[in-house]
């Protein structure tokens, strides 16, 4: 059985928490879900190894917004979860659970990794 998602954001990043803001901004009432690996609600990571993991920020100051934000705005954010495999034709997304969901719009925001190039130096320190 498909779960049909209006908005379907993967990523649990900034892009994925700006966008879920921008569309409740623009007026859209349809349904819309962040879905992200992460553990977390969507979080900077400035904050996190700047303020958090220093102790000279709360927990909760690196997170994009508290979780009655989410609430509020009625967008519901599953963590933990993967999409493994997306059907453009069909318009699904199949998660790591193997739960699929259906969508009309799809914004894939999962980032990136760095990538060490392959220079003298490039192991250095710093």
């Amino acid at each position: 059985m498909t779960d049909k998602v209006d908005f379907l954001l993967i990523g649990g990043g900034l892009a994925s928490a700006q966008a879920a803001r921008s569309i409740r901004e623009a007026g859209a009432t349809g349904r819309v879900m962040i879905v992200t690996s992460e553990p977390e609600l969507p979080y900077n990571r400035p904050p996190l190894s700047k303020g958090y993991l220093q102790g000279k920020e709360s927990r909760e100051s690196i997170f994009v917004k508290p979780p009655a934000f989410w609430d509020e705005q009625k967008v519901e954010i599953v963590t933990g979860r993967t999409a493994t495999t997306i059907d453009r034709a069909a318009h699904t997304v199949t998660l790591d659970d193997g739960r699929i969901l259906g969508y009309a719009k799809l914004l894939y925001a999962t980032g990136s990794e760095p990538r060490k190039p392959n220079a003298p130096g490039a192991d250095l320190k710093g």
